[in-house]
């Protein structure tokens, strides 16, 4: 048996792990982020939402538990501030899929993430 033959196997290793390569990779190791501070706290309407006041409320536990916080930080401050451009990034994903449901096709996206980063 030759060696050099690429078994099914190891080609479905091969592609798990170049794919987790490019969504791993995300360039935190090599920048160090400063806790940015929430950029709208000088805008009343928007600190006046019950989804920013939450935010606010469990910011630093969230971005503490995620793997890059900085990141996090930088999103999650924009997406809470302004809610309805998240459902605007994620209804191309739902309307090429055929997907209802932004919380659930937020939750698929993460879980599928999370696998690949596992391989």
């Amino acid at each position: 048996m030759n060696k050099n033959i690429l078994h099914r196997s190891n080609l479905k290793k091969l592609i798990r792990e170049e794919v987790a390569r490019y969504i791993v990779e995300c360039g935190c190791k090599e920048k160090s982020y400063d806790v940015p501070v929430f950029p709208y706290e000088d805008d009343a309407v928007v600190m006046d939402s019950p989804i920013v006041k939450q935010h606010l409320h469990d910011r630093m536990t969230n971005a503490s538990s995620a793997k890059c916080p900085g990141s996090y930080l930088k999103v999650s401050d924009e997406m809470a501030a302004d809610p309805d451009r998240l459902v605007m990034l994620l209804n191309p994903v739902m309307d090429e899929l055929g997907a209802e449901c932004p919380e659930s096709t937020a939750q698929a996206i993460y879980d599928i993430i999370s696998m690949i980063q596992n391989y």
